[in-house]
């Protein structure tokens, strides 16, 4: 769950950054006292004294607001001379106002704090996301084009309208989307539709996620985050050889063999292929190997995108054959490219297949005189 939250805010916090307008920094990490200009600084606490992070301090008519840190400090500015009212926020909590700061040229305002309380009225604006195809957490293949359609339906309680925005990224936080589609929503219209074509990387694994987020106009810095997420999986065609053998065709005859075998074979990418079997001889008196047979299979994904081929290829072999090597191409049919292949290791010939000389005693020899 606390996972599903942090990547919740970070989807969110992605969206607010195109969505909202630039804000000044809080400037909690470096002192204020350091930079030019008039300043105003202080803490925003909660009902229980404790920081509130992430409030939203607003000088009122100027359109200038920041974000209190972890430890509830904010800082506001550079600002000119004049006369400010600030508001501090949260969703869930009340308002605090402070008004009439009066500010001189380079002044340092310090120790303008805000106290929120809960507040008991608040109901928060709400997006779900429905009527999502592919479902939700479905695989999709990684190189291909994914349709998304999906609905956006929002409850907004505490505002009249609102901005919303679609995103698209994978687990890195890379977005999928170059343009994300950003929405005006209104109480009387809350329903978004989104239908869109995303690229999903090639030969990538992983996670895709895809978020919906509602920004209120008078919480924009607070965005309200809804998302799905998919698996992305890296496809390849590939295959496999396995039970190499050599059997005996004829008793009388060890020279005539068969090579059976089982090549097993999955399509992803490729929608026909072929399969191609070299056979070769080696000897044990010379490096050289002799090309025995090629035999060729064609493979349509459309019949079947994954299975096994039977291995049945007869061969007549010399009498000096050592050992018989096997190996299987899977190629691409239009130009012919070697996608995938795979070498079973050499098979020894069984049996002495040298002409067999017979030596007779001397009994023998008068006998068969």
């Amino acid at each position: 769950m606390l996972g599903k939250r942090v990547r919740a805010l970070r989807l969110a916090l992605l969206a607010a950054c195109v969505l909202t307008p630039l804000v000044v920094p809080t400037g909690c990490k470096d002192d204020a006292r350091d930079r030019k200009g008039a300043w105003i600084s202080g803490t925003v606490t909660g009902a229980d004294k404790a920081p509130v992070a992430h409030a939203v301090v607003l000088v009122d008519g100027v359109g200038v607001h920041v974000t209190s840190d972890a430890k509830g400090r904010y800082s506001v500015g550079p600002l000119p001379p004049g006369m400010y009212t600030l508001v501090a926020g949260y969703p869930g909590l009340t308002r605090d106002t402070r008004f009439n700061l009066d500010l001189a040229k380079d002044q340092r305002l310090e120790g303008i704090d805000f106290a929120l309380d809960t507040d008991p009225t608040y109901v928060a604006d709400s997006i779900t996301i429905e009527k999502v195809k592919p479902a939700p957490g479905s695989v999709l293949k990684s190189g291909t084009t994914v349709q998304l359609e999906l609905t956006a339906r929002c409850v907004l309680r505490n505002c009249s309208y609102a901005k919303i925005r679609f995103t698209v990224q994978d687990e890195n936080e890379n977005p999928l989307l170059r343009d994300p589609p950003g929405h005006i929503i209104t109480r009387i219209d809350p329903v978004v539709p989104f239908v869109q074509k995303i690229d999903i990387p090639d030969r990538v694994s992983g996670k895709l996620f895809v978020a919906v987020v509602l920004l209120p106009e008078n919480d924009a810095r607070y965005p309200i985050v809804d998302y799905i997420s998919y698996d992305i999986r890296k496809y390849e065609d590939h295959l496999s050889l396995s039970r190499v053998e050599l059997k005996s065709v004829d008793e009388k005859d060890p020279t005539k063999v068969v090579v059976v075998g089982d090549i097993g074979y999955t399509l992803d990418y490729l929608s026909e292929a072929q399969l191609k079997v070299i056979v070769q001889a080696a000897y044990p008196d010379r490096q050289e190997l002799d090309l025995l047979k090629t035999e060729t299979y064609t493979l349509r994904k459309a019949t079947l995108a994954s299975g096994t081929q039977l291995l049945s290829i007869p061969l007549l072999l010399a009498p000096a054959t050592g050992s018989i090597l096997v190996r299987v191409e899977l190629l691409s049919s239009g130009k012919g490219d070697v996608v995938d292949h795979v070498v079973h290791k050499p098979i020894p010939v069984p049996w002495d297949v040298s002409p067999t000389v017979q030596v007779l005693g001397a009994e023998e020899k008068e006998e068969k005189r």
